[in-house]
């Protein structure tokens, strides 16, 4: 079992947007030194309520240059908000300057606000998503692309620079609902699932749906992609001392984090006009022993975690990103020491569960 970490740049009420740039790029240092798998940094545009993550290819860039073995990955790149070629461009160049270890991430994004500010209706983003896929997957494998589609018509064209990674780097599909999870497998893609909100029994039955699905699909229908079947979990989470510190450094953010999460996705079924249900998730809300306790999580001393790590273990699942952002720099930078040294080396030694 692999274990990777994520940030979504979170800037907390007095802290300094330009500052926090430069310790995501440190983190990312030290979390490759500390030998964790991956460092996943998520797009995200104008919330929480303060992020700097908007321009992930430029700080990926950064990563790519200041590290020399983690993987490094978008979790995820919001498709509908860019042009497939230049997403492809860019990801294609980033995994040249960090000599093949981009995986790619994309997504559709999980809030309204950042897709009608960009001005893409909500409902087109999933459509929008896939279609993009099917461009970006051309100008890495084709030497001249061409596409007719609903949303963009590509005249002949030869895309470079290709990535290092052919034929093309692994990438990882984004899913919230049940529904996206079967669509994953139905692709042939990774699936890149999340504890947020959720209690373990849906969990486990998601993952099982996206495996169910990638058994049983037929022909692949996006061209040039090669299949592969693998589980990655993102969860909300922070290694310390002990159980009692990690939720005094880090159990606020998480809180809050939780409860506009929460709210968040039920606009978003509002407004796509999806038949999901956030009921449930509506108990996690001003409960942080709740999310710790009910939900995929991973808090609390390097026992704690690695306990926690077995859980999502005995589902299936082959790699636990750690949602890290809440804490100080200082006490991420900790976090990120007890992760890679004390509970990523246990945890690898476990067998895949498929």
């Amino acid at each position: 079992m692999k274990l990777g970490v994520a940030t979504q740049g979170f800037v907390g009420r007095h802290g300094d947007p330009a500052r926090r740039i430069h310790e995501i790029v440190k983190e990312a240092a030290v979390a490759d030194e500390a030998g964790l798998h991956s460092f996943s940094v998520s797009e995200q545009h104008f919330k929480f309520p303060t992020n700097v993550t908007g321009p992930i290819d430029v700080i990926m860039s950064a990563i790519a240059m200041e590290t020399s073995q983690i993987i490094i990955r978008p979790g995820v790149v919001i498709t509908p908000l860019h042009h497939p070629l230049n997403v492809a461009e860019r990801w294609a160049a980033i995994d040249v300057l960090s000599n093949g270890r981009v995986e790619f991430g994309i997504g559709r994004g999980n809030t309204p606000l950042t897709a009608e500010a960009f001005g893409i209706p909500v409902p087109e983003t999933g459509p929008r998503t896939l279609e993009d896929l099917e461009v970006i997957l051309g100008a890495w494998t084709r030497p001249i692309l061409t596409h007719e589609g609903t949303f963009h018509k590509i005249a002949p064209v030869g895309v470079v620079p290709k990535p290092v990674n052919q034929p093309h780097p692994l990438i990882w599909w984004a899913a919230t609902s049940p529904g996206s999870h079967a669509a994953a497998g139905e692709l042939g893609l990774a699936l890149l699932t999340g504890g947020n909100g959720i209690y373990w029994d849906q969990a486990e039955r998601r993952v099982a749906r996206y495996r169910e699905a990638f058994d049983a699909a037929g022909p692949r229908s996006l061209p040039g992609l090669k299949p592969l079947n693998r589980v990655a979990i993102l969860v909300n989470g922070h290694c310390a001392a002990s159980m009692a510190e990690a939720k005094r450094q880090a159990g606020d953010y998480v809180v809050g984090y939780v409860n506009r999460t929460v709210e968040m996705y039920e606009k978003m079924v509002r407004k796509t006009g999806s038949s999901v249900s956030f009921d449930r998730a509506k108990a996690f809300k001003d409960d942080l022993d709740m999310i710790i306790n009910e939900s995929p999580s991973m808090f609390g001393g390097p026992e704690d975690c690695i306990a926690s790590a077995r859980r999502m273990h005995e589902l299936g699942i082959d790699e636990v990103d750690v949602l890290f952002d809440g804490a100080t720099h200082e006490q991420h930078l900790e976090c990120l020491e007890m992760l890679g040294k004390e509970v990523a080396p246990v945890i690898a030694e476990w067998p895949e569960r498929r």
